[in-house]
């Protein structure tokens, strides 16, 4: 009972520090790549568009990337990220976090343009 009322503290705090916080651009730790311009995700993986998995996943299903994105990174099976760095199921991201700029497919099934960085 007390880890409850205690982690409700903590969550309504975070909450509430978060609500007050200025909005600013999520930048990475230590000079390491920020995500200024994209959007923060949670990937299962993130490969190159030219490699033969990437390849066949994007023709079966039907996604032509234009010839500049052709060798970008594709992060694969992403999800969203709020900004308390927490995905929307309340988990934290345990795969690959990337900031992905290009466009989203099949509901983040393909997200074009998605470099790794570390919170």
């Amino acid at each position: 009972m007390l880890f409850r009322i205690s982690r409700s503290i903590v969550v309504a705090s975070v909450l509430a520090a978060g609500a007050l916080a200025a909005p600013q651009d999520v930048a990475a730790r230590s000079g390491a790549a920020a995500c200024n311009t994209g959007s923060l995700k949670c990937c299962n993986s993130i490969q190159s568009a030219s490699s033969g998995p990437v390849g066949l996943l994007l023709g079966l299903l039907g996604i032509v990337l234009p010839a500049a994105e052709a060798n970008a990174n594709v992060g694969l099976t992403c999800s969203p990220i709020t900004v308390l760095g927490i995905l929307p199921s309340g988990s934290k991201c345990t795969q690959q976090t990337a900031c992905c700029t290009g466009n989203t497919y099949n509901g983040g099934l393909v997200n074009v343009d998605c470099n790794n960085i570390s919170l």
